[in-house]
């Protein structure tokens, strides 16, 4: 739908191509994993692309850059007109042979039906071997999932969040007080024990996850 290569992009890609690749990429990537970002999903998953497509430098990235990036930039590009309320869960699960497994379902409409089809065919492979082969990294994908679920304490049936016009995310969990600038990043232990049911309690209240500075 949209060329990473196209030149709308072409500052964005110049700005880019001095950034870490790694740590650049974590944030971006982390913000994929908060609910109240799910109506803007595609211009996220964009700049995913373009940080990977550009990668040369070795500068970390501030999170006053990501914002400016997702808001200023992608936000006033045409990519945004693309962007529509979402209308699917934002966690769902995926049940497969060898359990249950949280995953993330992006822009794509009932994503955990189509990933349990898919292994329901591969599943039939006569024989055991190739079988395994076949859905081995299948099953590491859907534990990642899960574990990075888990790691930001999202059940399964999470509904996405809401967030206001034109805004990337707002501060979650501190009603009433002032906009941070910090983007999330989890730690292990900060979620809930994990569920092979996929039946996670959710995120800790109060907790904050990511949040904007407010516009001039």
């Amino acid at each position: 739908m949209f060329e990473i290569d196209g030149k709308e992009y072409r500052g964005l890609r110049s700005t880019l191509k001095a950034k870490d690749l790694e740590s650049t990429a974590a944030k971006v990537a982390s913000l994929l994993t908060v609910p109240e970002c799910a109506p803007h999903n595609l211009r996220l998953e964009l700049l995913a692309h373009l940080v990977v497509h550009t990668r040369e430098g070795k500068n970390k990235t501030s999170d006053d850059e990501i914002i400016d990036w997702c808001e200023k930039i992608l936000g006033r590009l045409p990519i945004r007109s693309a962007e529509d309320p979402p209308e699917d869960l934002f966690v769902t699960n995926v049940a497969a042979p060898w359990g249950n497994d949280r995953i993330f379902g992006g822009t794509w409409e009932s994503s955990e039906f189509f990933v349990e089809q898919a292994i329901s065919a591969l599943s039939c492979v006569e024989d055991p071997g190739q079988r395994d082969v076949i859905l081995a990294p299948i099953r590491a994908l859907l534990a990642v999932s899960d574990c990075i679920a888990e790691r930001v304490g999202l059940a399964r049936w999470h509904p996405p969040g809401d967030v206001a016009e034109g805004r990337l995310v707002r501060e979650i969990g501190a009603p009433g007080g002032p906009p941070n600038v910090t983007v999330f990043s989890g730690r292990p232990g900060t979620g809930p024990a994990r569920d092979r049911a996929g039946q996670g309690q959710g995120r800790p209240q109060g907790q904050a996850l990511v949040s904007v500075a407010e516009e001039e």
